[in-house]
């Protein structure tokens, strides 16, 4: 198995410390080996997913959400696809995400006829 960037949020460094503690017994529990080389403990700002952990708390880097809001409107059924597949992996800081999204998701169903309408149009 292969577990990649995991990311342990606390509001502070004791609970930072339970948390590690933790996480720690649990993978030793489960034989879980890992490159200590490449775990990072204690970091204040650092990038993981595209989301930055502030002491306020987890943000979808800027730079990304430009990428977003700058992606050119989709022509065709890849390129729909392609931006829900980066857009949706930020649902969570976004209210209503599958809501708003929901005329697009239903464009690249294959049951469906592709169709750019004005509803995808205010979706996007």
């Amino acid at each position: 198995m292969f577990i990649d960037d995991i990311l342990a949020y606390s509001k502070d460094r004791g609970e930072h410390t339970i948390h590690l503690r933790i996480a720690l017994h649990t993978f030793k529990g489960a034989s879980i080996v890992w490159k200590t080389k490449e775990v990072q403990v204690l970091v204040k700002r650092g990038g993981i997913f595209g989301a930055f952990n502030f002491k306020e708390g987890i943000m979808i880097d800027p730079q990304m959400m430009k990428e977003i809001i700058d992606w050119p409107r989709p022509i065709n059924v890849i390129e729909i696809r392609s931006f829900l597949g980066l857009a949706s992996y930020y649902h969570r800081f976004v209210k209503d995400f599958l809501k708003i999204t929901s005329t697009m998701t239903n464009s690249v169903k294959k049951t469906t006829k592709f169709e750019w309408t004005e509803k995808c149009e205010r979706a996007f």
